[in-house]
């Protein structure tokens, strides 16, 4: 159980965006609350310029993803709210790594491959985005 769901139940019926709406909020997503966070996370999926050239420095020099990714989640994304501890920030904080963590991910690894990474499609969720990429 978390907060009151079942989290089997929630596994099985719920989007990435519902389970992360929950987790951050502690209540599953209205319709209405959905669209505006996946509209949230949509518009914090692209990278920063220069986490893709530190991605195609790394994929350069051949270092592993994990190198990638600890300095991916840059400190540039949340640097103006670093010591904003509140819960507003906090929250704008994790909905920019929900929604670049991915995006890491596949740039990184169309990079690795000697491919440009691809844009992002607002309209699509987070795994169609994954996914497509």
């Amino acid at each position: 159980m978390y907060r009151g769901y079942d989290i089997h139940e929630v596994a099985q019926k719920a989007s990435y965006e519902e389970v992360a709406y929950l987790l951050l909020n502690g209540e599953l997503p209205s319709t209405k609350q959905l669209a505006e966070f996946g509209q949230q996370i949509a518009a914090e999926r692209t990278l920063p310029a220069p986490v893709v050239e530190m991605l195609r420095f790394a994929a350069a020099l051949d270092s592993s993803h994990g190198y990638a990714a600890h300095w991916g989640i840059d400190v540039e994304c949340i640097r103006s709210e670093l010591s904003d501890n509140s819960h507003a920030a906090n929250i704008r904080k994790s909905i920019r790594l929900i929604a670049r963590v991915s995006t890491l991910i596949t740039d990184g690894w169309r990079i690795s491959q000697g491919e440009e990474p691809l844009p992002e499609k607002p309209d699509l969720t987070q795994a169609g985005n994954f996914f497509t990429n």
